[in-house]
Parts: C-alpha cells; structure tokens; sequence
C-alpha cells in the first residue's frame, strides 16, 4: 500500500469519496440529530447489493413521516450510513458491488 506523505492526516484528496457522517444503528433520537440534508442507504439488504432502504432526505422532509418508512421498512435499529452527499452514498454503493463480483448467482 502506498501513502501519500504530503497530505496532513484526515484530509481528503479531491477524488477521494467522503466517509459516512454515521455508520451504526439508527434510532429516532439519531435520526432527529442528523443534519438537514443527507442520503442514507441501509446495510440490511434484499440481496447482496440491493438495499431495504435507500433515500435522499431533503431539508423539509417530516422526520416523522421518514421514521415511520424506516420501521415500515424495518431498518430501525439496524445498521445504516448516513451521507452528507450523493458521492459517498455512490462509492458506497460501488464498493458493494465490487466486493460481491464473481459471488455466485442463484436463478
């Protein structure tokens, strides 16, 4: 592995995506204390890249009316990651499906 011994620890170089603003359980006091704009995608999924749960939460969105789709979709109190844009949530996203390349399919 190389490192780049420019670079001040924690910085991010310009095509380097941006790490998830949480990763962990969701609860409603969590999702309350997120900012106003971010993208979550849920770490449960249907198949090994198809999430429960993947949405863009806008500024106006009702939390509770989204807290309610999370238990709805049964993502409450599981694993989630929360991004602050559509860059990390698409490396992400990218990174699933290159880790299950070449897994067996089952028709």
């Amino acid at each position: 592995m190389c490192t780049n011994t420019n670079s001040r620890p924690g910085s991010k170089s310009p095509n380097q995506p941006s790490s998830p603003l949480f990763r962990g359980p969701l609860t409603k006091k969590r999702l309350l204390a997120l900012p106003g704009h971010f993208y979550l995608i849920s770490n449960v999924c249907h198949d090994p890249i198809t999430p429960l749960l993947e949405i863009e939460v806008k500024a106006d969105m009702s939390r509770q009316r989204l807290w309610e789709l999370i238990v709805d979709c049964r993502v409450n109190r599981r694993t989630v990651l929360v991004f602050s844009d559509a860059e990390g949530l698409q490396a992400e996203k990218d990174l699933r499906l290159e880790i299950t390349r070449g897994w067996p399919t089952i028709e």
